[in-house]
């Protein structure tokens, strides 16, 4: 019987077969699993993977939304440790953000509008909750009956909190929280923790910006809720192991003057939030993160990246802490998630979930989940080889081993602690680069990632003096073909490299220190050859001081040819034509101008570029003024700036001459006359001169031109009296001359003083004018030009060597006003070089309280309100009325912006009073209501006088009747 088996151990090795499967199976999974850090195991194009929620090492769910035009509902779960992740249930037309698992079967998910809940492990859902315009961000469940969840309207943004107790009725706790609410941790039917807020900021660099929120937490199943965190932050998420320990992430606003920047911060507490540790935190401003407590001191943040302000793109990112938030390590950023969420079993067991984007056509979106069963640490790298195991600065190596990991920025490779430049990087292979500079002979050479540090293998740098850099032009970037020569000092030829496709150029050579000199030239032709700081020559290049052995970099940025200008066909056009013309030369560029100098109405219409060499242009010179002919300067720009230029001349199209002048005379001794003479035929840089019968020339100021005019202005100081031919000049020496058309008569007025010399914009200036031959009926102006000009107001003529009058400086310019003073019956005016400054006043008046009294008060007391500058020794405050002024007593400041003082009113004529206030010294300033306060009368205008003179009758009147009544009792 020795064929045959009993059925004992039939079963036997039935078992031992089984096993033997069942380990191969078990170790197989622990192999699919068992990579160090993170990495990813499942990815689905055209999914958003939002939030996650771990039960056990084996059981995972995870939502998110299928589809972007039209989401659609995904839910997702793993029941082998992410081996295999299957869709769960059928799809509904909203987009899930919130998931929170009991165990395998019982899970609650949530989203756009409602709560939906399985309890046999996703076959069958069922809808709990739904409301239009809510979405729910996060869910946190106790057990299969308890279960808290928050999240915001969509209309206002306001955040929510609502509860099951019984794991199918939802009561909403609180609707009135002025900002999102995106995270909660339950910790029991009573206890639980939410969180959020928001950050603001108006415009492209955040002014005005702010940040709000706040950490919520119950200890009675919601009925009441405090809040534990500060009310000028945002939080992004929260997490806690119980009621008194609890982390949260978010953002406070910093400002800086305007300018206001979310700072990131983490939030630690162990006392039930009411004190928190604030450290910072590496969150991308104003991006929501996923928050997961291990323990007490450790803690793992999942966020999403974004675009930095002028920098690259910034990945999603898993760091974690171990000492409380003080510092974070990165842990992956290496498949450039956008991390949404992330949930741990254990300290070493966890599920990141996320998507990336990338814009075609259309947004295209992948759904991502990253698992860690050791915590997310890499392994300690492995270093096994370096090939070649010598070589010189630059040169590429080869490093094989394992464990290296994916690479983030924490991973590198160091020569004797010099870090080298990587190529590329896998797990189990490195290229990199020599870094620069290394001593000559043996180095150590390890690999670094988060997991620690390789053993060391030695390197060998042999010597070598290296030499590289760029050449770059500031329209085509980096320049290929460009070649680069090195010279000694005696003009040896010693070394050269071609610029390759990247701009880039390598030397290597055996050169000892010293100095030397770098030659770019471009065999193209495009790019102009120079020495090294475009230097023109050999003689003249700088020298670059080279140590031996050593890595040295030299770049240089080229321009172009500048352009050539050989002839111009033809090289003459006349005022009010058209021309076609043809530029002869070298090196016009593509994008090249042309234009006239000096001559800004002709018009250069299409530019043609016919080579290199050529340019076709039309030259329109319809609406150019003849006052723009003459010789100029025909001008090609290319397109870095460069110019060259060659003779063009404009004929003008009328004849030189001169119908009339007006004024025809002015005044000796006077520092400024005007001028407008008719004229034709003149171009610049032309002349207009008063000519003697002697032939002396005095000339003019030109300042205003047109076709037919031209304006202009001259000193009569000087200019003795008698007729003066008026004389245009071109600039070719032609002539043309009105005779005897201006006369300089002798002035009897001056003007030697003016008192003060300055006065405030928008108020009155009272000015004292002294000279001479001043007589009854002289008015006197500030002029500026010719045509801003300020009448005098109320001039008073005291002698005839003194005047008096108001200048009222509303609407003034801020000049130096000539000061004029006219005989309007004789046309005589004076202007011998006195001037008024018309300021800036700094101050104003806002308003007058009251505004108004009567006449008949004796003593009104009224409060000036306004910007009223310092209340020094000398502060007045007036009423003004044209030369009336009614003269405040008591002036007192009463507060910052306030002065009260008494107002003498009786018999003041009615009407409409600017209220004038002198700061302290009249220097300090001047503030101006006008038609601020108003005097009335119960008779009317004009009957102050009449008041006063009744007044004192009714007196008289008064003292006289009891002298009567003494006189009649005399008599009887």
């Amino acid at each position: 019987m020795r064929g045959k088996l009993s059925p004992r151990y039939l079963w036997l090795v039935f078992a031992c077969l089984l096993g033997f499967f069942s380990a191969l199976l078990f170790s197989g999974m622990a192999g699919a699993d068992g990579q160090a850090g993170w990495h990813r195991q499942y990815y689905d194009e055209g999914i958003l993977i939002n939030a996650v929620s771990a039960v056990d090492e084996h059981t995972c769910w995870a939502v998110g939304t299928i589809g972007y035009a039209t989401p659609a509902s995904l839910i997702l779960k793993t029941e082998d440790g992410g081996l295999t992740w299957s869709q769960q249930g059928p799809s509904f037309p909203t987009s899930l953000y919130a998931v929170s698992a009991v165990d395998s079967d019982t899970c609650w998910v949530g989203g756009t509008s409602l709560i939906m809940k399985t309890t046999d492990g996703g076959d069958e859902w069922t809808t709990q909750a739904y409301a239009e315009g809510y979405q729910v961000n996060s869910l946190s469940a106790v057990d299969a009956n308890t279960c808290w969840g928050v999240g915001m309207s969509t209309a206002t943004s306001d955040g929510f909190i609502v509860k099951t107790s019984d794991g199918v009725n939802w009561t909403l706790q609180r609707g009135d929280i002025e900002y999102p609410l995106r995270g909660v941790s339950a910790i029991d039917a009573d206890t639980c923790w939410v969180a959020g807020g928001e950050f603001y900021g108006q415009g492209l660099y955040n002014i005005f910006g702010y940040t709000r929120g706040g950490i919520w937490k119950t200890t009675d199943g919601g009925a009441n809720w405090s809040m534990v965190g500060s009310a000028d932050r945002a939080y992004g998420d929260v997490s806690a192991i119980d009621g008194q320990r609890a982390w949260a992430v978010g953002w406070k606003t910093i400002g800086i003057g305007y300018i206001y920047t979310p700072y990131p911060e983490s939030c630690v507490t162990g006392d039930g939030g009411a004190n928190w540790t604030v450290t910072g935190a590496p969150l991308w401003p104003g991006a929501p993160a996923g928050l997961q407590m291990i323990d007490a001191d450790s803690a793992w943040l999942a966020g999403k990246g974004g675009y930095s302000a002028g920098g690259p793109n910034v990945p999603g990112f898993i760091y974690r802490s171990d000492d409380g938030g003080s510092t974070w390590v990165l842990q992956d950023s290496s498949i450039n998630v956008i991390s949404g969420d992330i949930s741990a079993v254990d300290p070493e067991t966890a599920w990141a979930v996320g998507y990336t984007t990338s814009y075609d056509a259309v947004p295209n979106v992948s759904g991502h989940i990253l698992h860690t069963g050791n915590g997310g640490w890499q392994p300690v790298p492995s270093l096994l080889s370096i090939t070649p195991d010598s070589g010189i600065m630059g040169d590429e190596v080869t490093l094989a081993g394992s464990g290296f990991g994916v690479r983030l920025p924490t991973s590198k490779v160091v020569f004797g602690g010099a870090e080298a430049e990587i190529v590329s990087w896998s797990d189990e292979e490195i290229v990199c680069r020599v870094p620069d500079n290394l001593p000559v002979g043996p180095v150590e050479v390890a690999v670094m990632n988060n997991g620690g540090t390789s053993g060391s293998l030695p390197f060998t740098v042999e010597y070598a003096t290296v030499i590289t850099g760029w050449a770059w032009n500031y329209w085509e970037g980096y320049l290929s073909g460009i070649a680069v020569e090195l010279y000694g000092l005696d003009g040896e030829l010693l070394s050269s490299a071609t610029t390759g496709d990247d701009g880039h150029y390598r030397m290597v050579t055996a050169l000892p220190s010293g100095g030397y000199k770098f030659y770019f030239h471009d065999p193209g032709g495009v790019f102009a050859p120079e020495w090294h700081q475009d230097k023109d020559d050999f003689a003249s290049a700088d020298v670059i001081e080279i140590t031996g052995g050593r890595s040295h970099s030299v770049n240089e940025t080229m321009g172009y040819h500048p352009p050539e200008i050989m002839s111009v066909s033809p090289d003459s056009a006349t005022i009010g034509g058209v021309v076609q013309a043809t530029i002869s030369g070298r090196h016009f560029r593509d994008g090249c101008t042309v234009e006239i100098g000096d001559a800004p109405s002709a018009k250069i219409c299409d530019v043609f570029l016919v080579s290199s060499e050529e340019i076709a242009c039309t030259i329109d010179l319809s609406d150019c003024p003849t006052y723009e002919a003459g010789p100029r300067e025909l001008l090609v720009k290319n397109v870095d700036g460069q110019t060259a230029s060659v003779a063009f001349n404009l004929i003008p199209d009328a004849p030189l001459s001169i119908s009339t002048i007006t004024p025809n005379h002015g005044f000796q001794g006077n520092e400024m006359e005007y001028l407008t003479v008719y004229c034709s035929g003149f171009y610049g840089p032309f002349e207009i001169m008063l000519v003697a019968e002697d032939g002396t020339e005095y000339e003019t100021i030109e300042y205003l031109i047109s076709e037919t005019q031209v304006d202009c202005y001259i000193w009569l100081v000087d200019v003795p009296v008698g007729v003066y031919d008026v004389v245009i000049e071109n600039p070719g020496g032609e002539r043309a001359a009105l005779e005897d058309a201006f006369s300089v008569l002798e002035n009897p007025i001056t003007v030697t003083s003016t008192t003060p010399d300055y006065g405030y914009i928008d108020t009155y200036a009272d000015v004292v004018i002294e000279g001479a031959g001043f007589r009854d009926g002289f008015t006197a102006t500030l002029k500026f030009g010719k045509e801003s000009v300020i009448e005098a107001e109320h001039v008073e003529v005291l002698s005839p060597t003194r005047m008096k009058c108001i200048f009222d400086l509303a609407g003034a310019g801020n000049y130096s006003y000539d000061v004029v003073v006219t005989d309007p019956e004789s046309g005589c005016y004076g202007n011998t070089g006195q001037y008024f400054t018309a300021l800036y006043t700094p101050y104003e008046i806002y308003s007058i309280v009251p505004s108004q009294a009567s006449n008949l008060s004796f003593f009104q007391q009224i409060t000036v309100e306004g910007n009223l500058g310092p209340f020094a020794a000398g502060t007045t405050v007036q009423l003004r009325k044209g030369p009336r002024i009614i003269q405040a007593f008591s002036p007192r400041k009463t507060s910052d912006n306030a002065i009260t003082c008494t107002v003498p009113l009786w018999g003041a004529e009615p009407g409409v009073y600017d209220v004038q206030v002198v700061c302290g010294d009249y220097s300090y300033g001047v503030a101006r209501l006008k038609e601020g306060f108003t005097v009335t009368s119960p008779c009317g205008q004009g009957s102050g006088a009449a008041l006063l003179m009744l007044g004192a009758a009714l007196g008289l009147l008064t003292l006289a009747a009891p002298a009567r009544r003494r006189w009649c009792r005399a008599r009887s």
